[in-house]
Order: structure tokens, then sequence, then C-alpha cells
């Protein structure tokens, strides 16, 4: 009789599972994933470096190439680090972080053809995380973990929608 009401209740499950939204582990593996082959594929060995500079020389941004193909930018103000991007071999994908000026981070995500995709996380000045939560296209979905100022408690805004993981976009190894 436990072995007939398994068989009968396995399929069940099986099938209400599939048709939940995409848990959050799928999100933090298709972005673990994504960055670690975006870091890959940008840390080749440049064969040259660009720099420009803003008027008054304070900002400047540093490009590294391989051949014609973009590796990485960093910018920097009074030279401190303010971003750093790093890009796919094919130019599609894009894994950023942005400073503080304090040298803190004040952003991590991964864009796809300039459109956010994936886990994003904003800190405050103080370190303390500000947003985090899962970017389709550009625009936030389902439910983001926030915080407005050192002090208050975090909530929850829930932007609606579900994600996919298998509409995101995918990195192919090079």
């Amino acid at each position: 009789m436990k072995t007939y009401l398994l068989l009968c209740t396995l399929p069940i499950l099986t099938i209400i599972a599939c048709n939940q939204p995409q848990t959050r582990v799928a999100h933090e593996q298709w972005f673990s994933n994504t960055k670690a082959e975006i870091l890959r594929q940008a840390t080749a060995e440049p064969d040259s470096t660009a720099f420009s500079f803003s008027d008054d020389r304070n900002q400047r941004e540093q490009a590294q190439f391989i051949g014609h193909h973009l590796l990485s930018k960093k910018g920097f103000d009074h030279d401190v680090l303010r971003y750093e991007i790093y890009f796919s071999k094919d130019g599609m994908f894009q894994f950023r972080r942005d400073y503080h000026q304090n040298g803190r981070p004040a952003f991590e995500g991964i864009l796809y053809n300039n459109d956010g995709y994936g886990l994003t996380t904003r800190w405050l000045e103080n370190g303390r995380e500000q947003s985090y939560g899962v970017r389709f296209a550009g625009k936030p979905v389902g439910e983001w973990r926030m915080k407005q100022q050192k002090g208050m408690k975090s909530y929850y805004q829930d932007y609606g929608g579900t994600t996919n993981i298998e509409k995101f976009p995918v990195l192919k190894k090079m």
C-alpha cells in the first residue's frame, strides 16, 4: 500500500514543483556561474591598455584589450576606483561592480545587451545592504529585500512577475 501511495503522489509532486516559480537558489547558481565565466573570459592577458582622462584629469578610465576585443574597463575618480566592468568574449555580457567614494561596494550585477539580469545587490556607503533581488530584461521582478538607512529594519517589496530561469540568457563557454 505504501509503495502504491508513493507511486501515485510522486508524479503529482513533480508536476506541482515544475510549475513553481524559480527558487532563489537557481538564481544564485545562474549568477555565480555567469559571473565566473565572464571573469574567466575577461582575464586573458591584455595586449594593449588605453587610458582616457577628464578635462581636469581627476577622472580616468582604463580599458584593456586583446586584439580588438574589450576585456575590461576601470573608472577612477581622484585615483579611487569607482567602477569595474568585465566583458564576455562575445561582448554581450558584462559583470559590473560600482564603488562608493570610500571604496566600499555600491552595486554588483550582470548585464546582457545592457539590460540587467539575475541577482543585483546595492549597498549603502556604510557597507550595509540596501537592496537585493532579481532583474529580468532590466526590470526588477519578484520579491526584493530592501533597507533604507542605518537603523531601519529590512522590508520586502514585491515587483510582481515570475522569473523563469530557462528564459535567462546563457553565456557560451569559449
